[in-house]
């Protein structure tokens, strides 16, 4: 009886450790500046494909996006380990046993800013028969990222990022060079296969998440459905969509409507009064 509980109880510990073999690979990441690193390994256990949130029908993944799972894992691995936040970037202390925590404990800061936008299609792909095919256009596919800086540009913090692979994800190429990726402050999701609105919120944090001051600041947000980064791509004029808008925070509360712009409807911002 003994003898045969031994495997068992080594099996069921493998397990409960959660022991497997290898691991993601880092993958140079760049810009068509230079080569930003290496993304960060994995530290600690990834989550399981039934654990990750389903996509919805706009998100659904063909062939060519199928190592999104891992790259998720990826992207979860390589944030920094988080810490119960009061929502203003201080880590909770935890409570001694008898006192009292306060009712707001460990809630999320609300969103000082909501923002909204559908995006267009720039460069659609044509199939390989048509005499206009080009390798480097992607569209309706599309990769994007929208965040918030200071008005002389200095990067503050990621709103949303979606790309396929960290690979890829170079010819996001404006945001690149201000969030000086590899190191990102927000889980990237997967390649959409269409456009769609986004909505995006920021609680005024940084991508450290400390507080920032009131004041003004720019939204930016860049869609590429091009591999604009390929020094020998055939279309040379070929560029992202990208666009900004100013907002100050001690404006709030207020709401903006920016006029349509290339590639950018509805378009909808904001602010709450903190």
């Amino acid at each position: 009886m003994t003898r045969a509980a031994k495997p068992l109880l080594v099996a069921l510990c493998a397990a409960l450790c959660g022991c497997s073999d290898g691991g993601p690979k880092g993958v140079d990441y760049t810009s068509m500046e230079k080569t930003l690193g290496r993304w960060p390994k994995q530290q600690g256990a990834t989550r399981s494909t039934s654990e990750l949130p389903p996509s919805s029908p706009a998100e659904q993944l063909d062939a060519e996006t199928a190592e999104m799972v891992e790259d998720r894992a990826d992207d979860d691995a390589g944030r920094p380990s988080e810490s119960p936040s009061t929502g203003n970037g201080s880590v909770e202390t935890p409570t001694k046993s008898g006192s009292t925590a306060s009712p707001d404990a460990g809630k999320a800061a609300p969103p000082r800013l909501t923002f909204s936008v559908l995006t267009a299609m720039q460069h659609v792909r044509v199939g390989k028969s048509d005499p206009s095919f080009d390798e480097d256009a992607r569209g309706p596919k599309n990769m994007g990222a929208i965040w918030v800086s200071k008005r002389d540009g200095t990067f503050v913090r990621s709103l949303e990022v979606w790309r396929l692979h960290k690979e890829r994800a170079r010819h996001l190429v404006g945001y690149n060079k201000v969030c000086q990726c590899p190191k990102p402050d927000v889980i990237a999701t997967a390649t959409l296969n269409k456009h769609r609105e986004h909505m995006a919120s920021w609680d005024m944090t940084d991508r450290d998440g400390k507080q920032v001051p009131e004041g003004p600041y720019t939204l930016h947000i860049e869609v590429a459905d091009y591999d604009v980064d390929n020094p020998d791509r055939l279309n040379k004029d070929a560029k992202n969509a990208e666009w900004s808008v100013d907002f100050d925070t001690k404006s709030a509360p207020s709401k903006l409507t920016p006029a349509p712009a290339e590639y950018f409807t509805n378009l909808k911002l904001e602010l709450f009064a903190p």
